[in-house]
């Protein structure tokens, strides 16, 4: 009987010992014998120093430049190293990038309109001193390259291109004067011409107030003159021509 109840004591030590180790490792700690009292004692890290492993990898150690040494971890980085300071950065540039390293050439713009001809006012009139009925024809000098009579009074609203107009009211009167006028002339050769059913003496006139131009020609038409399209010396009702400079 009492050897009995010494295994059961036995088993039950054995028993509390297994449960307590299982314990003891889920809580982390270490369970050594003694080896002199032959006694269980439970070893925790915490409080003998140690500390549990981290699952945490630390990065690889690198190689200083400076020898063989090797480095766990880098030193601060400082705010400017003194080739930094002594080699600013260089400025952007302006123009962007171009594969191949060139740069865009610049839109190309259309050329400038051509300078519209000064404002002055020049003025040839026909003057005669008989009853008659007298057309005055004057042909512009190009680019304009036009004539301007009773049939082709002229363009009053266009006159930076050099176009002039006819500014008698009645040319069917049998007096004068019939005037035509340009109020932006075009530097060049006027012609004037006198349209008259046969020869006539006829006074030519050009004005340019401005510049204190008025002068006068003389002049006779050769017979029967009747073309209003151009004005030039050959034709019969030629009076004069005057350069604008």
């Amino acid at each position: 009987m009492a050897q009995l109840l010494g295994r059961g004591s036995r088993w039950l030590q054995l028993v509390a010992l297994l449960s307590l180790t299982l314990a003891q490792l889920a809580a982390g700690n270490i369970i050594k014998v003694d080896p002199d009292t032959q006694a269980w004692k439970v070893d925790r890290p915490g409080a003998s120093g140690h500390h549990k492993p981290s699952s945490r990898r630390l990065p690889p150690p690198r190689r200083s430049s400076a020898g063989g040494r090797r480095v766990l971890h880098p030193p601060p980085p400082s705010d400017a190293s003194p080739s930094q300071l002594s080699n600013p950065p260089a400025a952007p540039s302006s123009d962007r990038d171009v594969p191949g390293g060139d740069t865009p050439s610049p839109l190309t713009s259309p050329p400038p309109p051509p300078a519209l001809p000064p404002a002055l006012k020049l003025v040839f009139s026909l003057e005669w001193n008989f009853t008659g009925d007298v057309d005055i024809v004057v042909s512009a000098p190009p680019p304009a390259n036009t004539t301007i009579s009773f049939v082709q009074r002229g363009c009053a609203a266009c006159p930076a291109a050099g176009y002039g107009r006819l500014t008698t009211p009645k040319t069917n009167a049998r007096s004068g004067p019939e005037t035509v006028e340009f109020e932006t002339p075009l530097l060049g050769t006027y012609s004037v011409c006198a349209l008259y059913m046969t020869a006539a003496n006829i006074t030519g006139r050009v004005s340019i107030p401005a510049r204190g131009v008025n002068q006068a020609f003389a002049g006779a038409t050769t017979g029967r003159a009747l073309n209003y399209r151009a004005c030039d010396a050959t034709e019969p009702g030629y009076i004069f021509s005057y350069d604008l400079l």
